[in-house]
């Protein structure tokens, strides 16, 4: 899921995700991408920062992922 990315504070647990849906999310695992909430920073735009929202399988919340490339 942060294949080239970093995260930039802390993980936490939501109760419901924020962002735009994924319409064919990203799966890995027990863990599927459903949301994100994603900007562009720096001059040039191919620099972006967001969050991940990660649903984790059997678990009736989402996984808050704070991060930068």
């Amino acid at each position: 899921l942060i294949d080239c990315c970093y995260i930039r504070d802390k993980i936490e647990w939501v109760s419901e995700p924020g962002g735009e849906l994924q319409y064919n999310p990203d799966k890995f695992g027990v863990f599927t991408l459903t949301h994100l909430n994603q900007w562009s920073k720096g001059m040039e735009g191919d620099s972006f920062a967001g969050y991940m929202y990660v649903k984790v399988k059997n678990k009736n919340k989402w996984l808050k992922i704070p991060y930068s490339c």
